[in-house]
């Protein structure tokens, strides 16, 4: 008998194909190789992407969280996102639409659920000075950092149904992905949530970057349209979800109640399992052509400290000497053990291979090209229906 899987979302079952996308390596949402556990696939009846749950896909992502490093690489501090303003943390980008597009009362109280060490909140906080904050984590080993910021009262555990009620706002922050059935949990944080309240999610988002499925935590992986589909089969009234906040990433904004937003757009399976195999032969493509670079060079390292520079690291870790980053912060300490290099620390003889995706890889390279080494980036993918033949 032919092995089958359960949608974690609508509950259908169905066969798993034969190779199941695994053959690729993993990470973790905190940047370290992970264990190759969970197919990748469609349901063909909701046409969620997702990463089909079992015990050992259970027992990895508790490992993972048990010993997770939250932005390790930057000593803490919540990764800088390309804006307008110029690299700022993505929890102040977040917080700055929010302000501008979406009307927040002058006071309120909002849960930040999976709050981390608390960026998101100490952003809010800054934007809105008149709300009262808590949070929900799965322990409290960053309560002293929580408790600095203002106005911060309480941490919750995660379990839902004892969180209190009354909020006025509730923040989902790169946490949805890693939930089992997550219209289950967002359901019941509704019932957590006074009427009209707020619902804001942030997820990442596959279809602009692909590295974003080798994640092995991530129990979802969403376009606009399913995530807008989730929410609202979880009773919030969703409004579209916007792709132009964070680059790569995916803002959803609900309310509780109210006339709510437009109906979720009917996702066609075809075509998001072709976009799925089309993104999935573009990181294998990807990492050959790393590959090839590498054992061509003395000096060769990857662009980033992240997802995509940990994903590529795995495929050639006796050849990577360094990473490279913009950001600040992650100057001068490493990743994996090796150092990590702002642009113009680059030798002029190094050859970096840049794992971003298509989407953003046109004004990162013109920025780069202005410095010494040599930097290299993949194509753009390939349209769906070439895919196959990978």
């Amino acid at each position: 008998m032919s092995p089958s899987a359960t949608c974690h979302f609508c509950r259908h079952e169905f066969p798993l194909e034969a190779d199941s996308r695994r053959s690729l390596p993993r990470v973790t949402s905190d940047c370290r190789p992970a264990a190759r556990t969970g197919a990748l696939v469609v349901c063909p009846s909701c046409c969620l992407t997702q990463t089909v749950v079992t015990d050992d896909w259970r027992r990895a992502a508790h490992q993972a969280y048990r010993d997770y490093a939250i932005y390790e690489a930057s000593g803490g501090a919540e990764q800088k996102v390309a804006s307008a303003a110029g690299l700022q943390s993505r929890s102040k980008v977040i917080v700055d639409h929010l302000a501008q597009r979406h009307a927040l009362g002058p006071s309120g109280r909002l849960l930040d659920f999976g709050c981390g060490n608390g960026g998101f909140l100490r952003a809010f906080a800054e934007q809105f000075p008149g709300w009262h904050l808590e949070g929900a984590e799965t322990d409290r080993r960053h309560l002293a950092a929580l408790q600095s910021i203002p106005r911060f009262e309480r941490l919750h555990g995660v379990e839902i149904t004892a969180l209190p009620c009354g909020y006025d706002a509730i923040s989902l922050v790169h946490v949805l992905e890693h939930l089992e059935n997550p219209a289950k949990a967002l359901a019941a944080l509704r019932g957590k949530a006074n009427e009209n309240a707020m619902l804001f999610v942030e997820v990442p988002a596959w279809r602009s970057n692909p590295f974003a499925l080798m994640i092995g935590d991530h129990a979802s992986h969403f376009t606009a349209a399913t995530l807008q589909m989730v929410v609202s089969a979880s009773g919030w009234k969703a409004h579209a979800a916007c792709e132009d906040w964070v680059p790569k990433e995916l803002s959803l904004v609900a309310a509780n109640g109210g006339d709510g937003g437009p109906s979720p757009d009917r996702v066609d399976y075809r075509s998001e399992n072709a976009a799925l195999q089309s993104a999935v032969c573009w990181l294998a493509d990807a990492m050959v052509l790393a590959q090839d670079i590498a054992a061509r060079s003395a000096n060769f390292g990857l662009f980033g400290s992240a997802i995509a520079a940990t994903w590529l690291y795995q495929g050639m870790p006796d050849r990577v000497r360094f990473f490279v980053d913009e950001d600040p912060a992650r100057a001068g300490r490493t990743h994996l053990g090796l150092p990590i290099l702002t642009p113009d620390q680059v030798a002029a003889d190094a050859e970096v291979f840049v794992g971003v995706s298509p989407a953003i890889a046109p004004a990162l390279m013109e920025r780069l090209s202005s410095g010494p080494g040599r930097y290299h980036v993949a194509g753009e993918i390939a349209a769906s229906g070439v895919a196959a033949a990978c």
